[in-house]
């Protein structure tokens, strides 16, 4: 048995012509040994002179101890391999030439709320092992893991915790159910005093140590790991690696000490494992003046932003006005970037649920229902934050001169879809409309929702809506399929031209079998949106040897092209 739980890449950044990682190990143990590592520059060729990386000490949670080793790697004309190893054992992974876009994959949800649901899964890893056969057959340079990196949900039966919320241990992992009405429940928690009752020296050590176990068990699945060890990772949290709808639950509850407390620990865990910062270790490309984690990455023409939306969520909020400010400012100062990559956990475009959200406040029983949908950037509370965003991505894709594209997750279902504006300080000379495009896939392990809901989805939940005045958004049917939802297991790829075009695939599991061979299809998505100015263009992907599985592949693709040649801000 390894006496430590990793190695785990991240990804520091690109700067001046070096690529930046480190790699994250966990123990129980003493101070582990250093890193040897050396560089292929071209295929078939003898690695170079072995180099050595001491380990930093990160930070402690719980009896665990983190430690990273800082690595930088000149890019150069051609793309190169790196070997390292650890205490004997070997990994490698691949630095993209200076003058290519790395080659990314996107992941989310990678987990279950309930036990319930990994049993009733006959292979949760499976999408693991069909992006580590991709991997093989063309590597990936970075995995963007868009959150729920892990489900925290079980929390709530840990003792401590349930003699809190004065409920016994149940036969399952469900959070506890609500009490029959909002008033109800305000009553009891101000009789009981739940909400003043503080977070003690005994919950903090049951809760870092479920924290603890959590993301060793979750991270140390063999598939997961297995990649972990050879992709740089860049992460953001979402709720479940905190629990299942913080920042949407009521003020009394959100601000209470023991949810305040989970918070700090669930928070200690998530810098060490998935952001590898600490004080000691400052997160180098988080935005100045932003209180949130906001990260920006730039890869000579590409740049990637991403979006806290968790930190600072409440009812009223999903970032704080000095976030957004942080954002903008950020942005503005980009210079020489053609194609921006915001990664949002949370999609700015998919379906209008807002009415379901208005019915089920008056229903007693649903506020995990409830609490889904006030995440959402549709519901009412977030939707004037939402517009501004919008409106500020499109002033600035129009003065710097740069396409918008956004990644999302969280939802449990594959799906895509445009932003349209045609306010006029948004557009170009002879322009009609500038368009923003929204990538979803979720998630590579939890399980997407019955067909009867998606069903319900597809025929009478309305797909488009106006966000403001003179930008509407809405989802875009998938070509062959005839939905706008691909309701199955899924991750995605993202492959990004010298033109700065960005081509997505969408790599999802069939629950249908079919004679237990693999079968490969890939079309583009049907355009037939209202007011589509016809800026994409469909892709004849290239064709993907099959794999035997119990479960068939199926891959959807779509290109996302950059700015027309001799587009040219205004000034």
């Amino acid at each position: 048995m390894k006496d430590f739980v990793g190695p785990i890449l991240g990804f520091r950044g690109s700067s001046e012509g070096t690529w930046n990682l480190c790699i994250l190990l966990i123990t129980r143990g003493p101070r582990p040994s250093e890193v040897e590592w050396a560089v292929h520059t071209a295929d078939g060729e003898e690695p170079g002179s072995t180099e050595l990386a001491e380990p930093e000490h990160l930070g402690e949670l719980d009896e665990l101890v983190a430690w990273c080793y800082e690595l930088g790697i000149p890019r150069i004309g051609h793309d190169q391999t790196v070997d390292y190893s650890i205490a004997g054992e070997s990994w490698s992974f691949e630095v993209p030439a200076h003058d290519v876009a790395p080659h990314m994959a996107y992941t989310s949800c990678n987990g279950f709320g309930q036990t319930s649901q990994m049993r009733e899964v006959e292979d949760p890893y499976a999408l693991w092992r069909d992006l580590a056969r991709c991997h093989e057959m063309a590597p990936f340079h970075l995995l963007l893991m868009g959150g729920d990196q892990l489900y925290a949900d079980s929390l709530w039966e840990l003792p401590e915790i349930s003699r809190w919320l004065g409920k016994h241990r149940s036969d399952d992992s469900r959070p506890p159910r609500p009490a029959p009405t909002r008033l109800l429940s305000s009553l009891i928690g101000g009789l009981s005093g739940r909400w003043r009752h503080p977070f003690t020296e005994e919950m903090e050590k049951e809760v870092a140590h479920f924290y603890a176990d959590l993301y060793t068990e979750r991270f140390g699945e063999p598939e997961v790991a297995a990649l972990f060890a050879r992709i740089p990772t860049v992460m953001m949290w979402d709720d479940h690696d905190i629990f299942d709808g913080w920042g949407s639950r009521p003020r009394k509850q959100h601000e209470s000490p023991v949810y305040q407390g989970i918070f700090r620990v669930a928070r200690q865990a998530f810098e060490l494992f998935q952001l590898r910062t600490q004080d000691s270790h400052p997160l180098v490309h988080r935005l100045p003046g932003s209180p949130a984690y906001n990260q920006l990455f730039e890869f000579g023409d590409i740049a990637l932003l991403v979006l806290d939306l968790r930190t600072e969520r409440t009812l009223e909020q999903v970032m704080s006005p000095e976030s957004r400010v942080a954002v903008a400012r950020a942005l503005d100062d980009l210079e020489g970037c053609k194609h921006l990559l915001v990664m949002s956990s949370i999609p700015f475009v998919y379906l209008d649920l807002s009415i379901v959200e208005k019915v089920l406040a008056g229903i007693p029983g649903q506020q995990n229902l409830e609490d889904d949908l006030r995440d959402m950037w549709q519901s009412p509370r977030h939707r004037d934050e939402r517009a501004e965003i919008i409106d500020r991505l499109f002033e600035l894709a129009q003065t710097k001169g740069y396409r918008v594209t956004l990644v999302s997750g969280d939802v449990h279902l594959a799906a895509y879809g445009v932003i349209r504006s045609r306010r006029g300080h948004h557009l170009e000379p002879g322009e009609e409309t500038r368009e923003i495009t929204q990538l979803i896939s979720s998630g590579i392990v939890n399980v997407p929702p019955p067909s009867i809901l998606v069903y319900a989805y597809e025929t009478l939940a309305p797909k488009h809506e106006d966000i403001a005045e003179g930008i509407e958004g809405g989802l875009l049917p998938f070509a062959k399929r005839e939905s706008h939802f691909l309701n199955a297991r899924n991750w995605l790829e993202l492959r990004i031209a010298d033109d700065t075009s960005v081509t997505a695939t969408w790599h999802a599991e069939d629950v249908q079998k079919e004679d237990n061979e693999t079968v490969t299809r890939r079309a583009a998505p049907r355009r037939s949106s209202p007011g589509d100015s016809g800026r994409r263009k469909a892709v004849a992907p290239k064709s993907v040897p099959s794999r035997p599985a119990a479960r068939p592949e199926q891959n959807f693709s779509v290109e996302i092209p950059a700015r027309r040649r001799g587009d040219q801000p205004r000034r």
